[in-house]
């Protein structure tokens, strides 16, 4: 407004479009048959009588602050002309608060303010953009470019900016997005940190660009960054609890992410902790079903063979995915189809030197053994055969491994079987520790 003679400001025409900050209610109706433009050149035509129509009416606004605001209008236009960064963000966003429709060139200064290599001007720049997108200008819903906009045959000047606006608005939140994307993959680990927490931000409370945010949030468990991986899982998990209806969507990216062939190990071993810290409910099979297919993809590409599996046994991604699995089944409503290829990986991690691999593997194997009679004869021997595994008695997993066996005791219509566990269990209370010991009695 600064920039205008008292002339210029005379002149300006009325403002069309409403000085307003919830644009998306303020948007003029469209009758009924109108489609998004036929082609390139209708396209190009619009947008050039667009681009007309709303540089008119920025003059117009410009005006209209410089009479309502005065000395005001122009110290803010001052700030931004010539202030100090911190002053010219601050004045932008101000700016920007004046009316959502008018402030795409604000925005548009602040999208050129983040593209700048200063690490503390994008930090700030990025800070003051999030603001202006989240909490102002984005409604919760898809925005639309002008070519895909339903108009009619001959628009209205108020159709017509609206729908411009709506586009360019898209246009400078893929920038920004972009700028995001591109600063979570910083040398830097404090930029690098910051950009994951934007992502995070701008995926959790608004739908637009989703398909650009999520696959950019889910890589960055591979971060060769320890502590950006891992506070992925922790991000991801807030957001599958305060957006519920996107566990598919997350999972479905995870599950790409996961299986792609040049992920290392440690990538999939963050996933996999997120993947076990999802809340699985019954009303969801599907969920539990997809988790349960990557745990096992997984499974079996470290059991290819004997060997494999040997080299795997004490790591903690075989710990993790056992315990996964075991949590996933009960929620599956087939888990036998794809359970019962890994059925012999199982039953040679239930007979490993590491005793808390073995329970793990008997917690999925009492799931399986009740979906497949077949194998309840080779689970009880496994089980049976783990009461004198030399290490139970010192064991952190004890508590659940005489839950297991209590409940495939309970389960057993064998009594011979069940008084030869009764048996074992009385031999293993002669030289066990008092708390194997109390537990055997009481079973």
């Amino acid at each position: 407004a600064a920039s205008l003679s008292a002339e210029a400001i005379s002149r300006a025409g009325p403002m069309v479009m409403p000085v307003t900050a919830a644009w998306w209610d303020e948007l003029e109706p469209v009758q009924s048959g109108a489609r998004p433009a036929a082609g390139p050149s209708e396209v190009s035509e619009l947008r050039s009588r667009a681009e007309a129509l709303y540089e008119r009416e920025q003059a117009s606004f410009a005006a209209s602050q410089a009479k309502k605001h005065g000395s005001d209008a122009k110290f803010v236009a001052k700030l931004i002309a010539s202030g100090t960064i911190r002053d010219r963000i601050a004045a932008l966003q101000v700016q920007v608060q004046e009316s959502a429709f008018h402030a795409l060139p604000s925005v548009r200064q602040l999208v050129g303010l983040a593209q700048r290599p200063r690490p503390e001007l994008k930090l700030k720049a990025v800070e003051a953009l999030l603001a202006v997108f989240l909490r102002q200008l984005l409604p919760q819903r898809p925005l639309t470019p002008l070519d895909r906009q339903p108009l009619p045959a001959r628009p209205t000047d108020r159709q017509l900016m609206q729908a411009y606006f709506e586009g360019e608005l898209k246009a400078l939140y893929a920038e920004a997005v972009d700028v995001v994307v591109r600063g979570a993959a910083d040398n830097i680990v404090q930029i690098k940190q910051r950009m994951v927490s934007s992502l995070y931000e701008m995926l959790s409370s608004n739908p637009e660009l989703e398909r650009t945010l999520l696959p950019a949030l889910v890589n960055k468990l591979g971060d060769p960054e320890k502590k950006v991986a891992s506070r992925l899982t922790h991000l991801l998990g807030q957001l599958t609890q305060a957006h519920p209806a996107m566990k598919a969507v997350v999972l479905a990216e995870v599950q790409r992410f996961v299986l792609r062939p040049n992920v290392g190990e440690r990538a999939q071993y963050y996933a996999v902790i997120y993947l076990n810290q999802l809340i699985l409910t019954r009303r969801e099979p599907a969920v539990a079903q997809t988790a349960l297919l990557i745990y096992l993809a997984l499974f079996a590409a470290r059991a290819k063979d004997a060997g494999a599996l040997k080299a795997a046994m004490d790591s903690r991604m075989l710990s993790a995915l056992l315990s996964g699995i075991h949590r996933a089944v009960p929620f599956c409503n087939a888990p036998a189809d794809v359970m019962l290829k890994q059925l012999g990986a199982l039953f040679r991690c239930a007979h490993a030197a590491n005793f808390s691999v073995t329970v793990q593997a008997l917690m999925i194997l009492s799931h399986a053994a009740r979906f497949d009679v077949s194998l309840t004869d080779r689970f009880y021997n496994a089980l049976y055969e783990s009461l004198l595994h030399p290490g139970l008695p010192g064991s952190a997993k004890l508590a659940l491994f005489l839950n297991v066996l209590y409940k495939g005791m309970k389960a057993d219509s064998s009594e011979p079987r069940r008084a030869a566990f009764a048996k074992r269990l009385l031999q293993l209370c002669a030289h066990a520790p008092p708390p194997l010991a109390c537990g055997a009695l009481v079973l």
